[in-house]
Protein backbone atom coordinates (compact mmCIF):
# COMPACT_ATOMS: atom_id res chain seq x y z
CA UNK A 1 0.00 0.00 0.00
CA UNK A 2 2.52 2.23 1.21
CA UNK A 3 5.03 1.75 -2.49
CA UNK A 4 1.93 2.02 -4.45
CA UNK A 5 1.05 5.51 -2.45
CA UNK A 6 4.21 6.64 -3.16
CA UNK A 7 4.15 5.53 -6.94
CA UNK A 8 1.19 7.52 -7.34
CA UNK A 9 2.36 10.30 -5.51
CA UNK A 10 5.23 10.33 -7.55
CA UNK A 11 3.40 9.62 -11.27
CA UNK A 12 1.18 12.99 -10.08
CA UNK A 13 4.77 14.81 -9.34
CA UNK A 14 5.99 13.77 -12.80
CA UNK A 15 2.85 15.32 -14.10
CA UNK A 16 3.15 18.48 -13.14
CA UNK A 17 6.79 18.85 -13.64
CA UNK A 18 6.91 21.60 -16.35
CA UNK A 19 9.19 20.93 -19.30
CA UNK A 20 9.77 24.34 -21.02
CA UNK A 21 10.73 25.02 -24.91
CA UNK A 22 11.28 27.46 -26.72
CA UNK A 23 8.42 28.84 -28.88
CA UNK A 24 9.17 29.65 -32.39
CA UNK A 25 8.05 33.04 -33.89
CA UNK A 26 7.67 31.91 -37.31
CA UNK A 27 7.28 28.64 -37.61
CA UNK A 28 8.00 28.40 -41.57
CA UNK A 29 11.78 29.32 -40.79
CA UNK A 30 11.61 27.44 -37.51
CA UNK A 31 13.41 24.05 -37.09
CA UNK A 32 11.45 22.31 -33.98
CA UNK A 33 14.14 23.05 -31.17
CA UNK A 34 13.89 19.84 -28.27
CA UNK A 35 16.20 20.89 -25.15
CA UNK A 36 16.56 17.39 -24.32
CA UNK A 37 17.90 16.93 -27.86
CA UNK A 38 21.96 16.14 -27.52
CA UNK A 39 24.08 19.16 -27.74
CA UNK A 40 24.93 18.42 -31.04
CA UNK A 41 22.23 17.99 -32.63
CA UNK A 42 20.39 21.30 -31.33
CA UNK A 43 23.93 22.96 -32.57
CA UNK A 44 23.31 21.02 -35.91
CA UNK A 45 19.65 23.05 -36.26
CA UNK A 46 21.13 26.09 -35.26
CA UNK A 47 24.08 26.20 -37.48
CA UNK A 48 21.15 25.69 -40.31
CA UNK A 49 19.45 28.58 -38.68
CA UNK A 50 22.23 30.97 -38.57
CA UNK A 51 25.26 29.37 -40.65
CA UNK A 52 28.69 30.62 -39.44
CA UNK A 53 30.46 33.63 -41.09
CA UNK A 54 26.86 35.53 -40.83
CA UNK A 55 27.00 38.90 -39.88
CA UNK A 56 25.48 39.98 -36.37
CA UNK A 57 23.63 42.27 -37.78
CA UNK A 58 21.66 39.77 -39.58
CA UNK A 59 21.93 37.07 -36.67
CA UNK A 60 20.13 39.52 -34.27
CA UNK A 61 16.74 39.80 -36.21
CA UNK A 62 16.77 35.84 -36.91
CA UNK A 63 17.13 35.06 -33.44
CA UNK A 64 14.41 37.86 -31.98
CA UNK A 65 11.80 36.08 -34.55
CA UNK A 66 12.76 32.96 -33.87
CA UNK A 67 13.12 32.52 -29.38
CA UNK A 68 10.60 33.96 -27.83
CA UNK A 69 9.02 34.30 -24.37
CA UNK A 70 5.67 33.76 -23.33
CA UNK A 71 5.09 37.48 -22.96
CA UNK A 72 6.54 37.86 -26.52
CA UNK A 73 9.26 39.71 -25.30
CA UNK A 74 12.69 38.58 -27.09
CA UNK A 75 14.89 35.66 -25.16
CA UNK A 76 17.67 37.09 -26.58
CA UNK A 77 20.72 38.03 -24.58
CA UNK A 78 23.68 40.42 -25.71
CA UNK A 79 26.78 40.13 -23.66
CA UNK A 80 30.36 42.16 -24.73
CA UNK A 81 33.25 40.90 -23.38
CA UNK A 82 36.87 40.32 -24.84
CA UNK A 83 38.88 37.23 -26.10
CA UNK A 84 42.16 35.67 -24.65
CA UNK A 85 44.07 37.49 -27.02
CA UNK A 86 42.26 41.01 -26.06
CA UNK A 87 40.11 41.64 -29.33
CA UNK A 88 36.60 42.52 -28.23
CA UNK A 89 33.96 39.47 -28.69
CA UNK A 90 29.86 39.54 -28.25
CA UNK A 91 27.90 36.87 -27.63
CA UNK A 92 24.15 36.39 -27.80
CA UNK A 93 22.98 34.13 -25.56
CA UNK A 94 19.55 32.01 -25.84
CA UNK A 95 17.77 29.72 -22.89
CA UNK A 96 16.72 26.88 -24.65
CA UNK A 97 14.71 25.82 -21.94
CA UNK A 98 14.62 22.75 -19.21
CA UNK A 99 13.09 19.23 -18.99
CA UNK A 100 13.38 16.35 -16.21
CA UNK A 101 16.84 14.21 -16.66
CA UNK A 102 15.06 11.36 -15.51
CA UNK A 103 11.11 10.71 -14.27
CA UNK A 104 12.51 7.74 -12.29
CA UNK A 105 14.14 9.51 -9.86
CA UNK A 106 10.92 10.95 -8.67
CA UNK A 107 10.19 7.30 -7.28
CA UNK A 108 13.03 7.31 -5.06
CA UNK A 109 12.06 7.32 -0.93
CA UNK A 110 13.40 10.64 -1.63
CA UNK A 111 12.88 11.91 -4.57
CA UNK A 112 15.37 14.25 -6.35
CA UNK A 113 14.53 15.61 -9.70
CA UNK A 114 17.26 16.47 -11.81
CA UNK A 115 16.69 19.19 -14.54
CA UNK A 116 18.82 20.03 -17.44
CA UNK A 117 18.50 23.64 -18.28
CA UNK A 118 20.39 24.03 -22.08
CA UNK A 119 21.30 27.10 -23.22
CA UNK A 120 22.95 28.46 -26.64
CA UNK A 121 25.95 31.15 -26.87
CA UNK A 122 26.58 32.55 -30.18
CA UNK A 123 29.63 34.15 -30.79
CA UNK A 124 31.10 36.79 -33.08
CA UNK A 125 34.54 38.12 -33.79
CA UNK A 126 36.20 41.67 -33.53
CA UNK A 127 34.44 41.98 -37.08
CA UNK A 128 30.68 41.02 -36.09
CA UNK A 129 31.17 37.66 -37.85
CA UNK A 130 29.65 34.42 -36.20
CA UNK A 131 32.37 32.03 -35.64
CA UNK A 132 30.90 29.65 -33.39
CA UNK A 133 27.48 28.34 -31.74
CA UNK A 134 27.89 26.18 -28.26
CA UNK A 135 25.17 24.26 -26.64
CA UNK A 136 25.52 23.38 -22.83
CA UNK A 137 23.31 21.86 -20.59
CA UNK A 138 23.90 22.76 -16.51
CA UNK A 139 21.99 20.04 -14.34
CA UNK A 140 20.34 21.40 -11.51
CA UNK A 141 19.32 19.49 -8.63
CA UNK A 142 16.63 21.03 -5.34
CA UNK A 143 19.44 20.30 -3.46
CA UNK A 144 21.93 22.74 -5.05
CA UNK A 145 23.15 25.49 -3.09
CA UNK A 146 21.40 29.34 -4.37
Amino acid sequence: MKVAWRLSTAMACALLVLVRGIQAGNASEQASIDPREHRAAIREKLLKLTPLGEPLARVVPILDETFVAQDRESKVQTEVGTSANGQPVKTLRVDLGEYLTNPVTLTLAIPLPIVADTLAIWIFDSQDRLVDIVVSKKLVSEFDAK
